[in-house]
């Protein structure tokens, strides 16, 4: 199913979870793994329509992305501003989304560290079909356990 919005992605997911129905996220599908194939069927979400940039935040140092934005969008976006994405994974047109879901790195990993380090805050579908905001736009937080990082790398 082909979603542009989140509260489409919502509904999927209340459907599902009230049909016991097993839902699988893809994004531009450039994992090696195989992980946006579904193994028993099911309900495969395609939120590659999700691509839009939705703000750059100078002053905090961020970018607001829906999860079907190309990683060479971002790259392209950023440099525009005298920026750079950190992590710079290999493949340009995997998503942002399908990054998160990894945590993935690349070359400059070692140096600037992974995905993970540079995620603020995500909206999230949970399996039920609500719509939660998890962390923000601030480095500092001193708020406890961070749910962002249980998903973060969950693939």
């Amino acid at each position: 199913v082909k979603v542009v919005t989140t509260e489409e992605v919502s509904k999927i997911m209340k459907y599902a979870y009230e049909n016991n129905i097993p839902v699988t996220a893809r994004g531009s599908g450039t994992g090696l793994v195989g992980a946006c194939v579904p193994l028993e069927g099911g309900i495969v979400i395609d939120l590659s329509g999700m691509n839009n940039i939705l703000e750059l935040d100078e002053e905090n140092l961020t970018l607001t992305v829906e999860p079907g934005v190309l990683l060479m969008e971002i790259g392209k976006f950023v440099q525009e501003h005298d920026l750079f994405y950190p992590p710079d994974p290999g493949e340009k047109t995997a998503t942002i989304g399908g990054n998160i879901s990894t945590n993935a790195g690349g070359m400059r990993a070692v140096k600037y560290g992974v995905t993970r380090d540079y995620v603020r805050g995500l909206e999230v579908v949970t399996p039920k079909g609500d719509i939660i905001n998890i962390g923000g736009k601030v480095v500092k937080n001193s708020s406890g356990y961070s749910i962002k990082d249980l998903i973060i790398g969950s693939e």
